[in-house]
């Protein structure tokens, strides 16, 4: 039996349109997408506000708390 874990995805995407086609600084913070146009001069703040809501639309059991 295998099992198929969920991960984040490790390859940056427009936080606007999702396109995997893009420009990126050396220092991963200026970024341009090649389909819609998006920039943004601060995109690990687009990543850390993605991964955010992603944590928060895992369904949990209502009794977490006792599995910690």
């Amino acid at each position: 039996m295998t099992s198929k874990k969920s991960t984040v995805e490790a390859t940056p995407s427009c936080p606007e349109c999702d396109d995997h086609e893009y420009l990126l600084s050396d220092d991963g913070e200026t970024f341009l997408c090649c389909a819609c146009g998006f920039h943004t001069s601060e995109y690990s703040k687009f990543i850390a506000f993605e991964l955010t809501l992603r944590f928060h639309s895992v369904k949990r059991p209502h009794n977490e708390h006792l599995l910690h």
